[in-house]
């Protein structure tokens, strides 16, 4: 059976950005993610999910929000082999005054 699990609202702060000031104090960012997978493949732990999103996006200190969904696509395929699907979405809530940005992928894995 295909199911889908959500993280929403992942929320923590971490290096990440290409500015000067980004490149030295934390801020806090908000991941969403979405999963395909196939249960029949075994079940996936959000909770895992959750951890390794949190501490590759700390660890890693990514200059782009891109170079973090590559990232986090390899790593989560990697450790989660049975996700078939994986949307990604990277907030930075606090970076400009007047709004929120984000970056959002989407990628199908061959099976």
């Amino acid at each position: 059976m295909l199911c889908t699990i959500f993280v929403e609202k992942l929320e923590f702060k971490c290096i990440i950005g290409i500015l000067d000031y980004e490149r030295t104090k934390v801020q806090k960012v908000i991941v969403d993610l979405e999963i395909l997978y196939d249960d029949d493949c075994g079940f996936i732990d959000y909770a895992k999910v959750a951890k390794a999103v949190k501490k590759s996006m700390k660890k890693e200190k990514f200059f782009l929000i891109e170079d973090a969904h590559r990232y986090l696509q390899k790593k989560l395929k990697k450790k989660f082999p049975q996700m078939e699907m994986l949307k990604i979405k990277i907030t930075k809530p606090s970076i400009m005054p007047d709004c929120r940005v984000a970056v959002a992928t989407s990628i199908h894995f061959d099976s």
